[in-house]
């Protein structure tokens, strides 16, 4: 079954740099219905070409049951954003017996809760955001204490500009709060500088932007020594 999920993996993303899979079975017998755990481990990889579809349920029985299953990737890419680690866990997956061993597909019929947390580097997010600020030249940005903080030299005014608020979850959306900006030394007054990133906001809005097979809830979003953590309940789109 490992070599089955393996290969799984590398026909879905294409080029893989490494992937292993561990099925976990306890106690069970080979003839068992279910599964306890299943782990896959993968690096190096496009995430682009995940499937954009939403995921179907109410597959027909005889049902199979996976307990858990557990994914973490590492060093990837995904809409040219390079993304340090992500766990996903999802629980209590019922799918076609028959479908899987018939025809080697994965034809689900219910899931239930299941989570993600993915870690971001200020370095990575520099290199996908500097080319989009074009207001800044050189913009570094900076993630400590709660906060992301861009600075650079104003292309209009040649003054060092510094920019910092909050990162903030709401639902499916990241959002900037307590904004303060600086151009040299100088504070801007906070009502404008609000009323600025009330236009910005939300930054990301996760379930408009992402056409994936899942909706997310974000739950955290912890931000300190230079990386940035989200993490989300992930609810299926069917």
């Amino acid at each position: 079954m490992e070599r089955a999920i393996e290969r799984g993996v590398r026909a879905e993303l294409g080029k893989v740099q490494q992937v292993s899979a561990h099925v976990d079975r306890g106690h069970r017998s080979i003839f068992s219905r279910t599964i306890p755990v299943i782990k896959v481990d993968l690096r190096g990889f496009n995430a682009d070409r995940v499937s954009a579809q939403p995921i179907k349920m109410g597959a027909r029985g005889p049902h199979g049951k996976i307990g858990r299953l557990m994914i973490h990737a590492e060093d990837f890419t995904a809409g040219g954003l390079q993304v340090q680690s992500m766990r996903i866990t999802i629980n209590s997956i019922k799918f076609s017996l028959l479908k899987a061993l018939l025809r080697r597909k994965l034809a689900l019929d219910s899931i239930g809760e299941s989570t993600v947390s993915v870690t971001l580097t200020q370095e990575s997010l520099t290199r996908y955001a500097a080319p989009k600020i074009t207001s800044l030249r050189h913009p570094k940005l900076t993630l400590e204490a709660g906060r992301v903080i861009v600075e650079g030299q104003s292309t209009k005014l040649g003054l060092p500009v510094r920019f910092s608020a909050l990162l903030v979850a709401r639902d499916g959306t990241i959002e900037l709060a307590e904004p303060d900006l600086r151009v040299w030394i100088v504070p801007i007054p906070g009502s404008l500088v609000r009323r600025a990133v009330s236009d910005m906001n939300p930054l990301v809005d996760l379930n408009r932007n992402h056409q994936g097979p899942f909706h997310f809830r974000l739950t955290q979003i912890p931000v300190a020594n230079g990386r940035l953590a989200a993490r989300a309940v992930l609810i299926p789109r069917t």
